[in-house]
């Protein structure tokens, strides 16, 4: 650039003098007209010469900005081509995470049909419980009886969490963790963002298209922040997010009623829980795991030592009766 126009230093330094094109223009031809003799052949000839001038890069000017404008047009096409392309893949995500649910729903229905028919097979026979050994194999083999039969007790119309933690429904797919959720919905291209309309208050939502129904409105499954909450669009989808009140509890589901997940296979990322404190990871790992075992019917982490302390008691005194011994 800087052998095709040596003088641009020169000249640009000089053009920042002024504020307009035309009074650098007429500091040039005050210049001429003062120290050169373009105007000795008359002012006929200096204007043929100037409009020759203005001509010929008044055409380059024009190619410029044509090229401009076709590298324009390929710009836009390209990026239309990259928001189809990422429009077809979200699609296809989407439908297949509802396939996949759905797929997994219906197992769990005929699961639930196939126990029941068993069941009606069975006899009334009560179940067996072995007496508390030493060791306390007898308490584990309890637990592990109560377990297998809430996991068989399952609500077959709980979605299984898909790897966001959360679950669908026809319009939107979410996902979560301790602290927040994210709700994604799917609008068409030809929507315009000031249509999308929304309420969020700390205990009900809603979101959809101006004069349509609403693609998500219920009460949410736990207060939020709405201070801390919003949506954005990208393009086909709109993403809301959420922030939790209550970080220390997972949702069933968005909205109640809505796309509900079976919470006992919720699986927590550990890179979350390794970004807390010792003190306060410690304190979530025990609240979650108390929620799991009250969700199975099973004691607390709190009972469960107190039923150690119990066993290791009754090994030290055989001679005492604790058969009507109560862990408070």
């Amino acid at each position: 650039m800087m052998e095709e126009y040596p003088h641009d230093a020169a000249l640009f330094a000089l053009a920042s003098r002024h504020e307009k094109p035309e009074e650098f223009l007429e500091t040039v031809f005050s210049f001429l007209q003062r120290r050169s003799p373009l105007f000795d052949g008359g002012v006929q000839a200096v204007e043929d010469a100037v409009l020759n001038i203005v001509k010929k890069y008044g055409k380059k000017a024009a190619a410029t900005r044509f090229q401009e404008i076709e590298d324009e047009k390929d710009r836009k096409k390209r990026e239309e081509a990259r928001k189809e392309a990422e429009m077809r893949r979200r699609e296809k995500e989407w439908d297949e995470e509802k396939k996949r649910q759905r797929e997994e729903l219906q197992k769990r229905k005929q699961k639930a049909e196939e126990k029941n028919k068993k069941q009606d097979a069975k006899s009334s026979e009560p179940p067996k419980f072995e007496e508390i050994s030493e060791e306390g194999e007898g308490s584990e083999k309890v637990t592990k009886l109560e377990s297998a039969d809430a996991e068989e007790n399952e609500d077959p119309n709980l979605q299984t969490p898909n790897a966001g933690n959360g679950g669908y429904t026809d319009n939107y797919v979410w996902t979560q963790t301790l602290q927040d959720l994210e709700v994604r919905f799917r609008i068409p291209l030809n929507i315009k963002t000031k249509d999308i309309v929304s309420s969020i208050t700390p205990t009900k939502l809603s979101l959809g298209i101006k004069g349509e129904t609403a693609l998500i409105d219920g009460t949410l499954d736990d207060r939020i922040d709405p201070d801390e909450s919003f949506w954005q669009r990208d393009g086909d989808e709109v993403t809301l997010f959420l922030q939790k009140v209550n970080q220390m509890s997972w949702w069933v589901s968005v909205v109640k009623g809505e796309g509900e997940i079976n919470t006992k296979k919720v699986e927590p990322e550990n890179s979350k829980l390794s970004d807390l404190d010792p003190e306060t990871r410690a304190t979530v790992e025990k609240m979650m795991y108390d929620q799991r075992q009250k969700q199975m019917g099973l004691p607390s982490s709190d009972e469960e030592s107190k039923q150690r302390m119990l066993n290791q008691f009754m090994q030290q005194h055989p001679e005492m009766d604790f058969s009507k011994a109560k862990v408070m």
